[in-house]
Parts: structure tokens; C-alpha cells; sequence
């Protein structure tokens, strides 16, 4: 009951992440707490941040278009991959249905005042724009490991038994990146 309490105050203080969090201790004691189920989870949407990752542009010309798309779609990943709890983001996919609801174009979006007013229809808190202005090719030096690897084999020893056995192999392995 104290928790239920010290996490209703923090709900009530407008600090949503605190209260999901007393809220989730209330429930570890007592999973069938309906209304701390139900408090927990109005906090945690509280809590949640909404941002958009809209296509970077190119503006570094035609022949490294293709680095845009691959800008985006790494940052894309790796914030998913970050695994933030109190963050949502919102792909290409559902950011074009976003768009075409709001009949708003990609070009338009980078308008700010734009941004803001679709931001605000459909819960966005923050939105990531970029562009590649120049990409300059450096090639980095290769660079190498020496690993080994332990391959089994059989063989038939003087008296017809099959015994297994190990051979280190050692190789190199290089790697090259621009």
C-alpha cells in the first residue's frame, strides 16, 4: 500500500516515469492489483516519448544517393536496438501513413511550423531531420587478426579404434572500410 501511495504522489507531481516504475514495484508484490495495473500503464503512456526519424536528404549529389537511405535506416536501427524504455520511435512504414493522412509531403515536413502541427495531431514529441551536405571517400588502412581455429578430424589408430582428434589451424583474417 505504502508504494501504491509513493507512486500515486509521484502521478499526482506529473513525474510519470517514477510512478510506472512504483507503480511496476506494487505489482512484482502483487500481480493482480488491477488498479495499479491500470495506473501503472496511464503513467507509463504519459512517460512514453514519441519521436519520428524522417528520411535524411541528399544534398551531396546524385552519386551518393544511396548513402541517405543508409544513414537513416542505421540510425533507425541502432536507436531501436538501444532498447529505450520510455521512447518509441516511428518508422518510415508508419511515418508515411502519417504523411499521407495529414496530405502533408516529405518536403513539406522539413517546414518546421509543419512538423509542429502534425506533431502535436498525432503525439510526436520530437522529430530527427538531417541532411548529408558532403561525403568525402577516406580509405582506411587494412587491418588484420590472427586467429585460430581447432578443426576435428578421426583417425584409425593400430589397433582399428576411430579417435578423434584436433588440428590449431592458424589463419589471418583482414578487414578493409572507407
Amino acid at each position: 500500500e505504502a508504494y501504491y501511495r509513493w507512486a500515486d504522489q509521484y502521478y499526482r507531481d506529473k513525474n510519470y516515469r517514477e510512478a510506472t516504475e512504483k507503480f511496476e514495484t506494487v505489482l512484482s508484490t502483487l500481480p493482480n492489483y488491477r488498479d495499479a495495473q491500470n495506473r501503472r500503464n496511464e503513467a507509463y503512456q504519459k512517460a512514453l516519448r514519441r519521436v519520428a526519424i524522417f528520411p535524411f536528404k541528399n544534398t551531396a549529389g546524385q552519386s551518393h544517393k544511396q548513402y541517405a537511405d543508409i544513414l537513416t535506416k542505421n540510425l533507425l536501427n541502432c536507436c531501436i536496438k538501444a532498447n529505450l524504455k520510455y521512447v518509441s520511435f516511428i518508422n518510415r512504414a508508419n511515418l508515411d501513413l502519417i504523411l499521407e493522412e495529414h496530405k502533408l509531403a516529405m518536403s513539406a515536413v522539413g517546414d518546421t511550423q509543419k512538423a509542429n502541427q502534425m506533431g502535436k495531431l498525432e503525439g510526436i514529441h520530437y522529430f530527427i531531420l538531417g541532411n548529408i551536405t558532403q561525403i568525402t571517400p577516406r580509405k582506411s588502412p587494412s587491418t588484420y587478426q590472427d586467429l585460430t581455429y581447432n578443426k576435428p578430424y578421426s583417425v584409425t589408430d593400430s589397433a582399428g579404434n576411430v579417435v578423434q582428434k584436433t588440428e590449431a589451424v592458424k589463419y589471418r583474417e583482414y578487414s578493409n572500410s572507407r
